[in-house]
């Protein structure tokens, strides 16, 4: 039913059940969800249990040139779904990069020649894009950033090394606990009654239209 509007989506439903075999279907708006996200990383800031700090050693492939990224701190995940698709859980996420130092070092005959120095601030910081997907964490909806794959650092000019760079922090993400990477999307209070926990999940993302998405 991907590009469906919302009325001929609620037309369809009022016929007839259409779990399709499951329990229940929910759907998420996309800019609830992010706008979620938002208040829980703020919370988490107060809380002292956010995304921490990296520092990074980006060794350029076959050049003698290493990027030194130091006190690389991260904002809020946000979700896109410009590539949303009905037949995988796997969304974009971007993590901004608000704070960090850059040094660029050439390293000739045991010499450091610095090339770069410059620091990263909310105005003209990268992202590290990568995808992830929505699965199931303790019976809820959850994006665990650990699980992302192809990870891009937009912070270099060639895609070699924003590649190289996006494994580098991707790499460094995965050292956090459970409770900095892990997000919930949607929790279920279900009580006591066990027949009202989540047993199963399987989420998929579309857009409708230019202005909406969602995760169902």
């Amino acid at each position: 039913m991907a590009g469906n509007s919302l009325e001929s989506l609620k037309a369809w439903m009022r016929e007839a059940s259409r779990t399709l075999g499951w329990d229940a279907i929910f759907a998420l708006d996309g800019r609830e969800l992010n706008q979620d996200l938002q208040r829980d990383h703020l919370l988490r800031l107060s809380q002292g249990n956010h995304l921490g700090t990296h520092d990074l050693e980006i060794p350029i492939p076959d050049t003698p040139v290493t990027h030194f990224l130091s006190g690389v701190r991260m904002a809020a995940p946000v979700l896109s779904f410009d590539k949303a698709s009905l037949n995988t859980n796997r969304v974009m996420v971007h993590l901004p990069i608000f704070s960090a130092s850059l040094m660029m070092i050439e390293m000739e005959a045991e010499q450091r020649k610095i090339l770069r120095l410059a620091r990263l601030d909310p105005l003209n910081g990268p992202h590290l894009t990568m995808e992830a997907p929505v699965a199931s964490l303790d019976g809820n909806p959850a994006l665990d950033l650990a699980l992302g794959k192809d990870p891009l650092l937009e912070l270099f000019q060639t895609a070699e090394q924003q590649r190289e760079a996006g494994e580098h922090l991707l790499e460094s993400l995965k050292t956090l606990s459970d409770a900095q990477r892990q997000f919930n999307l949607l929790t279920f209070t279900a009580g006591d009654n066990p027949y009202l926990h989540g047993h199963s999940i399987d989420a998929r993302s579309q857009k409708p239209s230019p202005s909406s998405a969602a995760i169902t």
